[in-house]
C-alpha cells in the first residue's frame, strides 16, 4: 500500500512538471502530426528533461529519475498513454506497449560525482546500479552506421487465441540491451501461454554507431615525458539522431548508463548514451585586471602603442628556449596561431630555418599553452585509418588520426622534410581544402568505395632545414631565401612561413652566442635561478587564454602569392587583436597583419614594394628599433605608404 501512495505521488509530480516545462503541449502537438498519417506499430516521444528544474519542483522525482531511469520512464509512459487516450489524440486500440518514450537528459548535477567517469576501470563501479552516469572526452574512433532493432511485434501462432491480433505484443528496445536480448524466442502469449512468434514484417530499423571516446587530459602535458602514459578508450554506443552529433577530434559530454556484455567468457563494458552535447572551446575573457603583475605592468607602458604590446610579448615568449629577441617573428607567429585556435580560419605555421633544434623546441613550448597539442609522429596516420571493427559492429572502424584528434589545438608535424611522401600528399591535399578526407574501401563498405570528409580544426605547425638546396649564402636582404625540399603547393597552404635567416651573417653570429652562453648559465644554475625573464612561462600559461598578387608574378600568367592569402591576413588581424587585449579588430591590427605578411613574403620573393626588410631576430643593440617609439613611427609611415600603394594599384586597376 505504501508503494502504491509513493507511486501515484510520483506520477503526480511528473504530471505537474511535464505541464509546466509544456511537454503536454508538445505530446498533443506530436500525437496530431502522428494520426494525420498512416497507423504506425510504435509512437515515440522524447522528451527534454533538465535534472535541476525537476528536483527543484520535486526532489523525489528527480532523483527517482537519476538513481531509476527504467522505472522512471515508466511513469511518464503511463502518462502519455493516459493523456492520448482521454484527449484521443491517437487511434481507440493503441495499447501501453506502444507508447515508446525516451526522458533525455539535458545535464547531470555535479553532486553525483560518484557518478562521474574517468576511465575504464570507473565503469566497473556503476555495473548493476542501473542509474545514470557522465563521461566528458574526446572521440577517438567511431565504427561505421550499423542497424539495430528498434521496436518489432509479436503474435500468437494459434489463429484461434486473443493474442494472434492486434498489437499485444509489443517489443521496444531499451537502453543497455543487446540485440539479442530484444528479440528472443522464448516469450510466451499471457492467454495460452504458446511460444510467440515474431511478425519480421512489423520490425523496425533504426541507426547505431559505437565511438571510442577518452579522458581530454589524455591531450595535456604532452611536453612533460614523466607525464605519457597508455589509456584504454571507453566503449560508448550512440544510436538514432544522436550519430549525426558524433565526430572524431570533438570534445562531447555523454549522459547514459553502463551496460555489461557477456560473450562466452569475455565481459565487456560499456557505455549507452542517452544524449550527447559537444563542449565547444572556452573563450576566455580579454579582461587586462586578471594578468598577473608582470603582464600587467607591461601592459600599462605599452597601453599608449597599438603594437608594442604584442612585440613585446613576443620578444619575451620563450625566452627559457632561446634568447628574448631571438626568432623573433616566429615566436609572434606561434603566438598568433595560438591565438586564433577557436577561429574559423586557421593559422599554420611553418618554420624554416638551419637551426631545426631550436625551432622544434619554441614549437614544443609553444603548445602547452593550448587545450590540447597532438604531436605526429612515426607510425601514427595523419588523417586516420579504416580497418576492420574490433568490436565486431559494424562493418569497419575509423581511428582518427593526428589531425582529427588535434581538433581545438595544435597538431605539431616536426620535421616535414622527413613526412613520407604520401603524408606530403595529403598534407597538400588538407591545406588546400580545409578538409580530412577518409577513404573507405570497397572490402569495407560491401559495394562502391566511398569517402568520408571531416573539416579541418586545428592548428598545423611544422619546420624545414633549408640547407638541402641551399645554395645562395649571400648577405643581400632582398634576395629570396631557400625553402629546402618543400614543395610550393605545401608552402602556399601554410598562412604563416617564418624563416629564421634572413638576418646578416653579423646578427646570425651574435644569436648564436647569446644561445650559446644562455645554455652554459642555465646549465650552472638553480631551477629557482633560471627564472630571471621579465615575463615566465608560468605568466604566459595564467593568461593566454585572456589573452600584393599584382606586383609579385612569377611568371607572365601566374602569381606566387598563396591564394590563402585574404584568409591568412584576417587570421592574423583576429590574432593581433586578441593579443593586444582587444575586444575588436581595430585598423592599426590589420596594418600590423598586412607588415607581418609582408615580410613573410618579401623573405620568400625577394624585393619588397613597401620596402619591408625582414627580421628573423631583434638583438639588445636595435630593441627600440623593433618595439617602441621608434617602431610606432616606422608603423604609422608603413601606413601611410600602404594606403597610397592600395591607392595606386586601384588607379591601375580602372
Amino acid at each position: 500500500m505504501e508503494d502504491l501512495c509513493d507511486r501515484f505521488s510520483l506520477v503526480q509530480s511528473a504530471l505537474a512538471y511535464l505541464d509546466n516545462a509544456d511537454h503536454l503541449q508538445y505530446v498533443k502537438t506530436t500525437c496530431c502530426k502522428y494520426s494525420s498519417g498512416e497507423e504506425l506499430l510504435v509512437y515515440h516521444f522524447k522528451l527534454d528533461v533538465d535534472p535541476a528544474e525537476l528536483t527543484e519542483l520535486n526532489a523525489a522525482l528527480g532523483n527517482f529519475v537519476l538513481l531509476k531511469p527504467l522505472k522512471s520512464t515508466e511513469i511518464f509512459q503511463e502518462i502519455v498513454f493516459q493523456t492520448a487516450q482521454e484527449l484521443e489524440l491517437l487511434p481507440s486500440d493503441t495499447t501501453l506497449s506502444q507508447i515508446s518514450v525516451v526522458l533525455k537528459l539535458s545535464s547531470l548535477p555535479s553532486p553525483l560525482e560518484g557518478c562521474r567517469i574517468k576511465c575504464m576501470k570507473d565503469l566497473s563501479r556503476n555495473i548493476g546500479s542501473c542509474n545514470y552516469v557522465k563521461f566528458d572526452g574526446v572521440v577517438t574512433g567511431i565504427t561505421g552506421i550499423s542497424k539495430y532493432t528498434q521496436s518489432t511485434r509479436y503474435v500468437c501462432p494459434h489463429p484461434a487465441c486473443e493474442g494472434n491480433e492486434g498489437h499485444k505484443f509489443i517489443r521496444v528496445h531499451i537502453p543497455g540491451a543487446s540485440e539479442t536480448q530484444t528479440i528472443r524466442n522464448d516469450f510466451r502469449c499471457s492467454a495460452c501461454g504458446s511460444v510467440l512468434e515474431e511478425d519480421k514484417s512489423s520490425r523496425i530499423i533504426s541507426d547505431k554507431l559505437l565511438a571510442e571516446v577518452v579522458h581530454e587530459a589524455c591531450f595535456q602535458d604532452v611536453i612533460s615525458v614523466k607525464s605519457r602514459q597508455r589509456v584504454q578508450a571507453v566503449p560508448v554506443y550512440v544510436r538514432d539522431e544522436l550519430c549525426e552529433k558524433i565526430q572524431i577530434g570533438k570534445k562531447y559530454q555523454i549522459i547514459g548508463m553502463v551496460r555489461k556484455d557477456i560473450t562466452g567468457e569475455v565481459v565487456s563494458l560499456a557505455l549507452e548514451a542517452n544524449n550527447i552535447i559537444q563542449i565547444s572551446h572556452i573563450l576566455h575573457p580579454l579582461m587586462p585586471s586578471f594578468l598577473p603583475e608582470s603582464l600587467l605592468c607591461l601592459y600599462r607602458d605599452r597601453r599608449d602603442s597599438p603594437w608594442s604590446f604584442s612585440l613585446s610579448l613576443a620578444y619575451v615568449f620563450g625566452g627559457e628556449v632561446a634568447p628574448p629577441g631571438s626568432y623573433l617573428q616566429l615566436k609572434l607567429g606561434l603566438m598568433l596561431s595560438l591565438a586564433t585556435v577557436s577561429e574559423e580560419k586557421p593559422l599554420h605555421i611553418l618554420g624554416i630555418g638551419s637551426e631545426v633544434e631550436v625551432i622544434q623546441r619554441l614549437m614544443d613550448y609553444g603548445r602547452q599553452f593550448c587545450d590540447r597539442g597532438v604531436c605526429h609522429m612515426a607510425g601514427c596516420h595523419l588523417s586516420g585509418k579504416v580497418i576492420s571493427d574490433r568490436h565486431e559492429t559494424a562493418p569497419y572502424f575509423i581511428e582518427g588520426g593526428s589531425l582529427l584528434l588535434a581538433s581545438g589545438g595544435v597538431c605539431f608535424l616536426g620535421e616535414l622534410g622527413r613526412l613520407k611522401r604520401k603524408v606530403q600528399e595529403q598534407l597538400q591535399a588538407v591545406l588546400g581544402s580545409a578538409k580530412v578526407y577518409l577513404e573507405l574501401g570497397a572490402k569495407h563498405t560491401g559495394g562502391l568505395p566511398q569517402r568520408t570528409v571531416q573539416p579541418l580544426t586545428c592548428q598545423i605547425w611544422g619546420y624545414s632545414d633549408n640547407k638541402p638546396n641551399k645554395g645562395n649564402t649571400s648577405d643581400d636582404l632582398f634576395s629570396h631565401q631557400d625553402t629546402g625540399i618543400i614543395a610550393k603547393p605545401v608552402l602556399d597552404g601554410f598562412g604563416c612561413v617564418c624563416y629564421a635567416d634572413v638576418d646578416d651573417k653579423v646578427t646570425r653570429e651574435e644569436v648564436d652566442t647569446l644561445a650559446a652562453c644562455q645554455i652554459l648559465v642555465q646549465s650552472m644554475e638553480s631551477q629557482q635561478q633560471k627564472n630571471k625573464l621579465p615575463v615566465s612561462a608560468d605568466d604566459f600559461r595564467q593568461t593566454y587564454f585572456q589573452a600584393s598578387r599584382k606586383t609579385r608574378a612569377c611568371s607572365d600568367t601566374g602569381t606566387g602569392v598563396p591564394v590563402t592569402a585574404l584568409e591568412t591576413l584576417v587570421s592574423l588581424s583576429h590574432g593581433q587583436a586578441k593579443l593586444s587585449l582587444r575586444h575588436q579588430v581595430l585598423e592599426e591590427d590589420a596594418v600590423m597583419a598586412i607588415r607581418i605578411y609582408e615580410e613573410i613574403l618579401t623573405a620568400r620573393f625577394g624585393m619588397s614594394v613597401l620596402n619591408v626588410q625582414p627580421r628573423s631576430h631583434v638583438t639588445s643593440k636595435c630593441f627600440e628599433e623593433f618595439i617602441g617609439p621608434e617602431n610606432d613611427r616606422a608603423m604609422h609611415q608603413f601606413h601611410v605608404q600602404l594606403i597610397r600603394f592600395c591607392g595606386h594599384t586601384g588607379n591601375m586597376e580602372e
